[in-house]
């Protein structure tokens, strides 16, 4: 009796917790079902009284949990409170562009800088088109030492074209992610008891596939976790330094016999472009040709015309 009843409370466990898992209501509607679930265990406990269930109720409870305690999720702290102070986590990120005097003096004193910061660069992109020779860099930085850095960056500048530094405050998102990891490491670890003690392979496969898909919430939150903890520790830099070229020095100098082959050069391809835009136009010499030939049919008629009247006469 006592183990039929088990496995119907199990089941209906199993089934309550199933739906409010892939229904997708969050940590809330988790507890209620999880409520009624504590709710119908209770009523069973009361029900039943055997001398073998005390005596298994005494074991379990001297082990710190009761065989029939479903997996519910602590209160969670509200956002933005927490029972210990927590230091803010403040994200700074800043965005700088500016002119340099010499670009390749500059790149060895802002490198200068950042080995003198403990700073990393973990991205560079540089490029050159005939008018400015420019570098994009992604700089990481102990976040103590980020506004040092950036004061120390900007004196290499001789025009500054934009300069923006953020701070964005994502404490109360942190709070509330370590709350809810730390809940659900809760009923991760309510479930694995439940898995010692099924009995029959439905029992581990469902209860397994509670654990996979309790541990796919509690990796997605250390992951955020990981993420906000690092670019809180290292703040960001993008800076973009760049040397204004003189295309003019830059040209080469051009000789007697330089000019002349580009002479001959220029000569010939325009000669070249003579004929192409002759041989272009052949449909307007076709028609010039045409008319030239019915205006001279027409005045050498008119001309016999008048030459067999004067002789009629």
């Amino acid at each position: 009796m006592f183990k039929k009843a088990l496995l119907v409370l199990i089941f209906i466990s199993g089934m309550l917790m199933s739906a409010v898992s892939f229904s997708g209501c969050g940590s809330k509607s988790d507890k209620v079902a999880e409520g009624i679930i504590q709710e119908k265990m209770e009523v069973y406990t009361n029900e039943e009284s055997s001398a073998d269930e005390s005596g298994l109720q005494q074991k379990a409870t001297a082990s710190g949990t009761t065989k029939f305690d479903a997996p519910t999720e602590t209160e969670q702290i509200p956002a933005g409170q927490s029972p210990e102070k927590i230091p803010s986590k403040i994200i700074k990120t800043a965005d700088i562009s500016y002119q340099v005097e010499t670009f390749t003096d500059s790149r060895k004193a802002i490198l200068a800088i950042v080995k003198k910061y403990n700073a990393l660069v973990s991205g560079e992109n540089q490029t050159n088109d005939g008018y400015r020779i420019r570098n994009t860099m992604t700089i990481r930085v102990d976040a103590p030492a980020f506004d040092s850095l950036v004061e120390e960056l900007m004196t290499e500048a001789i025009y500054i074209e934009h300069k923006t530094i953020n701070a964005e405050d994502v404490t109360e998102e942190f709070v509330d992610l370590t709350a809810r990891m730390k809940s659900k490491k809760e009923v991760e670890a309510q479930y694995s008891e439940i898995l010692k003690k099924a009995r029959t392979i439905n029992e581990i496969l469902e209860v397994t596939e509670y654990l996979r898909a309790i541990r796919e919430e509690i990796e997605s939150v250390e992951g955020r976790l990981k993420y906000l903890n690092d670019r809180v520790a290292y703040s960001t830099i993008t800076l973009t330094y760049y040397e204004q070229l003189d295309v003019v020095s830059r040209q080469p100098a051009r000789t007697f016999g330089s000019r002349m082959g580009e002479a001959f050069s220029w000569g010939w391809n325009g000669l070249v472009g003579f004929f192409l835009g002759i041989i272009y136009l052949w449909p307007l010499w076709l028609i010039m040709g045409l008319t030239a030939w019915l205006v001279y049919r027409m005045v050498k008629r008119s001309s016999r015309r008048r030459k067999a009247a004067k002789e009629a006469k």
